[in-house]
Parts: C-alpha cells; structure tokens; sequence
C-alpha cells in the first residue's frame, strides 16, 4: 500500500548501504593485504632467524589492527553507520502523525545508543575473529613450523582472498546487527505509540525462506505474531519467545520487518486480502 511506501523506502536505503559497506570491506581487505605482505619484508624465515622472527610476528600482533584502521576499516564502518542513522530518520518520519514527536528526543537518544554498540562490535571484536587472530596463528605457526618466506605469504593471500572469508563475514554480521536493530527500533516505537497490529514486511531476495513469504505482505494482530513462537521452522533461532519474535522474526540473517500499523490501515489490509 502507498502509506507504507515510505518504509520500504527505508529498507532499500538500509539494503543498498549494505551493498556498498561490502564492496567498501572488500576494498579494505586487499588493501590490508598489502600491508602485510610488505611490513613482512622483516621475516628471514631460516633456522638461523627463528628467534628473531618469533619476536617479529609477536610484534605484528599488536601492530596489525592499526594496520586494517589505516585500510580503511573504521572509516567504512562509521559510513555505515552514519547512513543507518538516516534510516532511522525515514523510520521515525512515518509516524509523526500517530504522535512521535513527543517521543522523537527519547528516540533519538536510545537509537544513537544502540548503534553505538553495533560500533562497538564492528570495530572492537569483529576484526579480531575476521582478521587478526587467523593472521596472527598463521604468522606464529609459520615461524615455529619453520615454514619459508614464500610458503607464508601465500597462505597470508589464501586467509585474505579466498572466497573474500574475512569480508564476507564482517558483512554478514553487520547485515544481522542492523536488521535486528531496524525491527527493535520499529517495534519500540509501535509500543510506544501502543499500535498492536502489524505489516509483514521485507525486501524481496532469492533465499527468502517458505515461513517468511507465507507472511510478506500480509498484516497480523499483536497476539497472532506472539503465537509464532510456539512454530517450528527452518532458520528459527532457538529459544525465540513471544517477546522475541518481533526482532528476531524469520530467523538467522531474516531482513523482513514487522511494521506497527494503525488498527485502520490492518483492516484495510484484511479487507482486501
């Protein structure tokens, strides 16, 4: 329907930002490649070295997440953010008129706080599982295996390069991270504004599960939606409540949204289904 255009509009926005942070990240990860590629011109790599290289690779644990920060890492991740903050805008626009205003201060506050912990995991603990950590085992296996210089630098390549690992799996976790939020924030507002009656909706994409599209498109009462939880589904994450089930929907990397309505809006939804 033409009222929600607006809030489909905002998940294209969030989906395209998205599409950019990837291509972004994979931007990072070559460049961060050669960074390491180059800072390893110190290694010997000989059974004379070993000593001195074991100190070497020590050290380039500590060195290397300032090396992925100036690749452009954090920089990436805060252009994320900043754009989600616009998607939060678009969100909260579309319900001035059931009367966020009086709410948009606390709104505001409570969304900037929230994407201030998705930075935080972003950039404090991401990179380490997606970058740091297999490239500093494979620096501190080679030099104690006695591997060569040469053997090393093409596994440092493989850990980087193959099948873009590293940037796949940061993208995968932001992705999550921000539809969470996206549907927590959507559905806060709803309980704020004591809408109970909800539109199934998300942005249409291949791998869409039977469970989802079932719903797309459709609207729900608050109590229809809390009786999910007792379904069994594939993708479902284990331990959803009727509390859950609002931002935790179809399940593992689920992007659909569940839109708080106006009782009017849900029944122009059922009259015409």
């Amino acid at each position: 329907m033409e009222e929600l255009e607006f809030l489909e509009q905002a998940e294209m926005k969030q989906e395209g930002l998205l599409a950019t942070f990837m291509k972004g990240i994979q931007v990072v990860a070559k460049a961060f490649l050669d960074s390491i590629l180059e800072i390893m011109d110190e290694l010997e790599m000989t059974p004379e070295s070993r000593m001195t290289d074991w100190k070497t690779v020590t050290r380039y644990r500590l060195l290397l997440r300032t090396e992925l920060s100036k690749a452009g890492y954090d920089v990436t991740v805060d252009g994320l953010l900043t754009g989600m903050k616009e998607v939060t805008i678009q969100i909260e626009s579309y319900y001035e008129p059931y009367g966020m205003s009086k709410y948009s201060a606390f709104f505001h506050q409570a969304g900037g706080e929230a994407l201030e912990r998705v930075r935080k995991q972003l950039i404090d603990v991401i990179p380490e599982t997606a970058f740091i950590e297999p490239i500093s085992q494979a620096l501190e296996n080679a030099v104690m295996s006695g591997q060569t210089l040469t053997d090393l630098r093409k596994q440092v390549k493989q850990i980087i390069q193959t099948d873009d690992l590293p940037a796949n799996y940061v993208f995968n976790q932001a992705k999550q991270s921000l539809w969470m939020f996206h549907r927590n924030y959507s559905n806060s507002i709803g309980t704020a504004l004591d809408l109970e009656h909800f539109y199934f909706d998300g942005v249409a994409v291949v791998h869409s599960r039977a469970w989802c599209i079932k719903r797309k498109g459709k609207a729900f009462t608050k109590k229809e939606i809390e009786s999910w939880a007792d379904e069994d589904w594939q993708g479902k994450i284990p331990g959803t409540t009727k509390e859950s089930i609002f931002w935790l929907v179809g399940g593992y990397n689920c992007i659909d949204v569940l839109r708080p309505i106006t009782e009017q809006l849900y029944n122009r939804f059922t009259n015409n289904n």
